[in-house]
């Protein structure tokens, strides 16, 4: 997988600070010492990267959706660490059911941005911005959209 869209454990706290609270009550970001780890954050990062990647077709994306794909890897693994580490708060409602549904969603949106761009790319050069099509002038423009 290229690392253009694949998060670090750091973007991962950004979205679950309470999360990375150590034993005397630091947060910020996950360590050796939060639960979970950084190191077991990781590891979940690279299972949902493969996961997005299966469903997008590649590790190869544009660069106008790269953080597009970046969050829906985000919202899958603050789903998965909430499941797996906190199941006892699992009741549907709670923090992995929401981050589950932030998940389905943008990965809906993604396939279809991917899908859009790939056969634009396909019909001759020009790109798809969400749903707009742009023609091949304006490509170089929409691959720098931020």
């Amino acid at each position: 997988m290229t690392t253009t869209y694949r998060p670090g454990v750091g973007d991962i706290a950004v979205v679950m600070r309470a999360r990375t609270r150590d034993r005397v009550g630091n947060e910020g970001t996950f360590t050796s010492d939060t639960r979970p780890t950084a190191a077991e954050v990781d590891q979940l990062i690279t299972l949902v990267s493969g996961a997005v990647r299966a469903q997008i077709g590649g590790p190869d994306i544009p660069p106008v959706i790269a953080d597009e794909a970046r969050m829906v890897i985000i919202y899958g693994v603050a789903q998965l660490i909430e499941q797996s580490y906190f199941p006892e708060q699992n009741d549907g409602e709670g923090p992995a059911a929401r981050f589950g549904r932030l998940y389905d969603v943008a990965l809906a949106a993604l396939a279809k941005n991917q899908a859009s761009y790939s056969a634009a790319s396909r019909a001759g050069g020009g790109r798809s911005l969400g749903s707009m099509r742009v023609g091949a002038a304006s490509a170089q423009w929409v691959d720098q959209w931020p």
